[in-house]
C-alpha cells in the first residue's frame, strides 16, 4: 500500500525525492569514507551534487520568476567581498558562488514547487529511515557510550555522534527525525495502532540518541518546535507534552543520580565550552576592522585563518556571528531579512491552514535558535547546512505551495 501511495504521489519525480538523494549521498559518503568532508573528492562531491540540484530545477522550469534578480544584489556583495581574500582555493570558489546559485535557481526558476501531502509523508518516511540507520549503527558500534552513559563525569569528549563529525550535526538530523514522525502520525490518512506504536517505538529510540549527544544546541531546537507546535499546531498534544513533562519531573525527583546525569553531563554544567570567549573575540574581530570590512565582511579565508591561528576554532559557533564576519553587515542584513520573512510567511499561512502556518513557523524558530550556537547556515554547502535549509525553509515553502494551489 505505501509503495503504491508512493507512486500515486510521484514522490520520485518530486523536489522532496531530489532532497533525500542530495542528502543521502552525503550521508552515505560520511559513513564510508569516515573523514571530515574536505578533501578533493568531498569538494568534487559537493560540486557535482550541486549541478544534480541545478539540473532539477532547470528541467521542471515553467516559468521564471524576476525576483530571482535580487540575488544579484547578493552576489555583487559577494563579489566584493571575495575580492579582499588573499587566497582563493577551489573551495572557495564553490563557497562563494554556492549560495548565490542556489537561491537563483531556487527563486528563479523553482519558486511555484509543490510538496502535497503524500510526497511530504513519503519524504518524512526517508528522513526516519536514514536517521534511524545512524541511530542502530551508533548502538551497535557506539554502544560503551550508552552502556557507560550514567557513569560518565564529563560530558566533552564522549558525545554521541554516529559516524557524523559533529554531534551537533548528528544531534540535527535526530531532531528532524523526530519532527518527521510527528508529522506522520499527524497527517497519515488511516492511522493503525502498529503505525503509531511504530513511530513512538522509534522516537523513543532517536531521543536516546539525542541525549547522548549531549548537543544542547539541538535539543533546544526541538523544544523550540515542539512548543509553537503545541501552542498554534496541534493544541490537542498539549495534554501528552505536560504529562510527560510531569513524568520527567517526577523521575529527576526520586533519582538524584539520574539528575545529577541531565544537569552535569547532559547539559554540561551550564558550561559555555568556550563559546562566550568565541563571541567576545569575534565581536572585537569586527569591531577592529575597516570600515569597508564591517561592510562586506573579512571573507571565508580570512575569517578562518584567523580563528585557527589564534583559537584553534575555524568557526565561532554562532552562525549569525560568523555571517557578520564572513560577509559583513550587508550579508548578516540580507540573512536576517531572509529568515524573518520566512518566519512571517509562517505565521501568515495560519490564517489559510493553521496546522501549516504553525509547523512552518516552528520549524523556521527552530532553526534559527540552532543557529545561535551552531556553525550551520542557510544556503551554505556543506551538509548540515544543507540539511538544515532543505527541511527546517524550502520543504515547509512548498507545501505551502502545495495548499495554496489546493494540491495538498
Amino acid at each position: 500500500m505505501q509503495v503504491k501511495d508512493r507512486k500515486r504521489s510521484g514522490f520520485t519525480r518530486n523536489v522532496s525525492f531530489m532532497f533525500v538523494i542530495y542528502w543521502g549521498v552525503l550521508v552515505f559518503w560520511q559513513n564510508v569514507s569516515g573523514a571530515e568532508t574536505r578533501g578533493t573528492i568531498d569538494l568534487l562531491l559537493k560540486v557535482g551534487l550541486m549541478g544534480y540540484f541545478v539540473g532539477f530545477y532547470l528541467l521542471r522550469v515553467r516559468a521564471f520568476k524576476a525576483k530571482a534578480f535580487l540575488v544579484v544584489l547578493l552576489a555583487m556583495s559577494l563579489m566584493i567581498t571575495a575580492s579582499t581574500e588573499s587566497q582563493f582555493s577551489l573551495s572557495n570558489i564553490v563557497a562563494y558562488a554556492y549560495p548565490i546559485i542556489i537561491l537563483f535557481v531556487v527563486y528563479g526558476f523553482g519558486d511555484d514547487l509543490q510538496v502535497n501531502r503524500l510526497q511530504l509523508l513519503a519524504f518524512c518516511n526517508c528522513v526516519i529511515v536514514i536517521t534511524l540507520y545512524a541511530a542502530i549503527y551508533a548502538v551497535i558500534f557506539c554502544w560503551d557510550q550508552f552502556a557507560g552513559a550514567l557513569s560518565l563525569d564529563y560530558a566533552y569528549g564522549n558525545e554521541l555522534s554516529s559516524f557524523f563529525v559533529s554531534s551537533h550535526e548528528y544531534g540535527m538530523y535526530l531532531v528532524a527525525a523526530i519532527i518527521s514522525c510527528i508529522f506522520c502520525m499527524d497527517l497519515s490518512e488511516k492511522k493503525s495502532s502498529l503505525q503509531k506504536v511504530y513511530y513512538l517505538a522509534v522516537i523513543a529510540v532517536l531521543a536516546v540518541n539525542l541525549v547522548l549527544t549531549f548537543s544542547r544546541t539541538s535539543m533546544m531546537g526541538l523544544a523550540v518546535f515542539l512548543l509553537v507546535y503545541t501552542i498554534w499546531g496541534k493544541k490537542s498534544a498539549r495534554k501528552w507534552f505536560l504529562l510527560l513533562g510531569v513524568a520527567a519531573v517526577a523521575v529527576l525527583a526520586i533519582s538524584p543520580k539520574l539528575t545529577e546525569f541531565v544537569f552535569n553531563i547532559v547539559f554540561k554544567g551550564n558550561n559555555a565550552a568556550g563559546r562566550d570567549i568565541l563571541l567576545e573575540k569575534g565581536l572585537e574581530y569586527f569591531n577592529s576592522g575597516s570600515l569597508l570590512q564591517k561592510f562586506f565582511g573579512y571573507g571565508i579565508y580570512e575569517t578562518r585563518s584567523y580563528f585557527e591561528h589564534y583559537f584553534d576554532h575555524g568557526s565561532v559557533h554562532n552562525a549569525y556571528l560568523q555571517v557578520l564576519l564572513y560577509f559583513g553587515l550587508t550579508g548578516f542584513g540580507m540573512m536576517v531579512c531572509y529568515l524573518l520573512s520566512q518566519l512571517f510567511a509562517g505565521f501568515r499561512f495560519r490564517k489559510k491552514n493553521t496546522y501549516i502556518g504553525a509547523i512552518s513557523a516552528g520549524l523556521l524558530l527552530s532553526a534559527m535558535s540552532m543557529m545561535f550556537t551552531n556553525t550551520a547556515i542557510i544556503f551554505t554547502s556543506s551538509i548540515d547546512s544543507f540539511f538544515l535549509t532543505m527541511f527546517f525553509v524550502l520543504i515547509p515553502k512548498y507545501v505551502r505551495n502545495s495548499i495554496r494551489k489546493q494540491a495538498f
